[in-house]
């Protein structure tokens, strides 16, 4: 195995007079690199693909061919009807969430009109690939390096598919394959070790509550800003206000948890939102929040992981305010910062560069255009000077650090004994991000059942791969729910 690429977006504050770093997203290896396209030589490029190479013993690299359609992503989301009203996208979203939760979870459809935005950009623009960028500073260095559009995997074998025509390689003269996007899960366990990112990396940092949640509380506060994941975890309209109640900042963050490019974020005032919770609050009952359940398994097992009924309240972190020479004004930004993890050695911090939001920190814009930082929502790249980039890499090689030894010494050894105590109906053992999503809600349902306290819940529950008869107080469900998983419960 090669390693691991993250794209680690670092914010920077200055609440008084020392420098203060958070993470604002961990993301995996599909991760965008354009912002560092505009410099002379393509550095950056050239850097990544020395160090990917380093660790490939001479074998060619092979990176998945970004192109993507623009109007494929539009037509994903809006269907046919390109001019869907955007309001009644949103009643109906919400219809549906009220039909399988009622008032026990709080969803807000808000992310919908974004999504749609986003996509009407995409349509506006061409993006030339990423991996082009890659295969160039791969030929300009003398590696070896080729794209693919899809691949095939059999035995002992692996079909790559370029522009219509196939090229087969034994699997022990690959030097690593970029996926990119592919969902590594379908990956074969043998074959993992040919792929840049693991299936239980890339399926853990594909949810941004699972990225936290396998952090102890004292880690997660030290890397991320404080954060509260609501929806069909049980999170009660109560212990949202609580939250949003001790927060000092003005302004919180609200994002989906699945969500990348900048698109499902809406910055709101902390205090309107806690206005909007108290107007939709109802009363939290622990059987009708066990009936919740029961439709969120359900709602699993047809397809849809259960962490897309999951958003994100965050408090707002203000950046520090960076010159723009494009505007001749100062913007908020955040820091892409790109770390590669060797297998077996400690990350290190390829490069970084600035991206600020579309619109001056001052102007009467959005929150969002002022506030958020991508480069798919008209972010800009601006070289970060030597001090605050020391500053953001550290920040980001520790919190990389971080995530990957809790991975290892916890979570992966855990998520095997969970994988051999549960079988699926055919008898196979269970993917290893199931077996994380096991983990979290078995933590969630117990934070509840100690909070209330109420018992009296007798159902046959449905997970993932699997269906159990249960006849259990609702208390012990947490217990009998997976058998023989009460001490990985106690570790939380």
């Amino acid at each position: 195995m090669v390693g691991n690429v993250y794209g680690v977006d670092v914010n920077l504050s200055k609440p008084l007079t020392q420098l203060i770093p958070k993470l604002i997203e961990l993301n995996g290896c599909g991760f965008g690199g354009h912002f560092f396209k505009y410099e002379a030589g393509f550095s950056y490029y050239k850097k990544f693909m020395s160090q990917i190479a380093l660790r490939t013993n001479g074998k060619p690299i092979f990176i998945k061919n970004d192109r993507t359609s623009a109007a494929n992503t539009f037509t994903t989301f809006l269907g046919e009807k390109d001019a869907l009203d955007t309001r009644v996208l949103r009643e109906e979203v919400y219809k549906y969430h009220k039909k399988l939760f009622g008032d026990q979870v709080y969803l807000d459809p808000f992310w919908i009109e974004d999504e749609q935005n986003h996509a009407i950009l995409r349509l506006s623009k061409i993006y030339q690939p990423r991996s082009g960028f890659y295969l160039e500073a791969a030929r300009s260095l003398g590696i070896e390096a080729f794209a693919y559009d899809s691949i095939n995997i059999y035995p002992g074998k692996i079909e790559f598919i370029y522009n219509g025509k196939s090229s087969v390689y034994s699997s022990d003269d690959i030097g690593v394959i970029w996926a990119k996007g592919l969902k590594q899960g379908l990956v074969p366990e043998i074959y993992q070790h040919l792929f840049l990112n693991d299936s239980l990396t890339e399926g853990v940092l594909s949810s941004k509550t699972f990225t936290r949640f396998i952090l102890d509380p004292e880690t997660e506060n030290k890397i991320f800003p404080r954060a509260i994941s609501v929806g069909v975890n049980g999170k009660s309209y109560d212990e949202i206000i609580e939250f949003l109640e001790s927060l000092r900042s003005d302004l919180v963050v609200h994002k989906i948890d699945a969500g990348s490019q900048g698109v499902g974020i809406r910055i709101i005032n902390r205090e309107l939102m806690v206005e909007q919770l108290n107007l939709q609050r109802s009363k939290f009952d622990l059987d009708v929040y066990c009936g919740v359940l029961h439709s969120l398994y359900q709602w699993s097992t047809s397809g849809t992981p259960f962490e897309e009924g999951l958003q994100i309240i965050e408090e707002f972190v203000p950046s520090i305010p960076i010159y723009n020479p494009n505007t001749d004004q100062v913007h908020a930004g955040n820091a892409r910062v790109v770390v590669f993890a060797p297998h077996g050695e400690k990350p290190i911090a390829i490069d970084s560069q600035w991206r600020l939001a579309s619109e001056p920190m001052n102007s009467g814009a959005s929150l969002e255009q002022r506030f958020r930082a991508n480069l798919s929502r008209g972010a800009t790249p601006q070289v970060i000077t030597p001090q605050h980039k020391r500053i953001m890499e550290e920040h980001a090689v520790m919190s990389v650090l971080a995530f990957e030894k809790t991975l290892e010494t916890f979570i992966r050894p855990n998520v095997e004994f969970v994988r051999r105590s549960i079988r699926n109906d055919g008898g196979g053992e269970i993917k290893p991000l199931d077996a994380v999503r096991g983990m979290y809600f078995l933590q969630e349902m117990d934070n509840t059942l100690q909070k209330t306290g109420k018992k009296g819940f007798s159902e046959e529950i449905s997970l993932p791969n699997r269906s159990l008869e249960i006849s259990a107080s609702c208390d012990e469900l947490i217990f009998d729910l997976v058998r023989n998983l009460e001490q990985i419960a106690d570790k939380f």
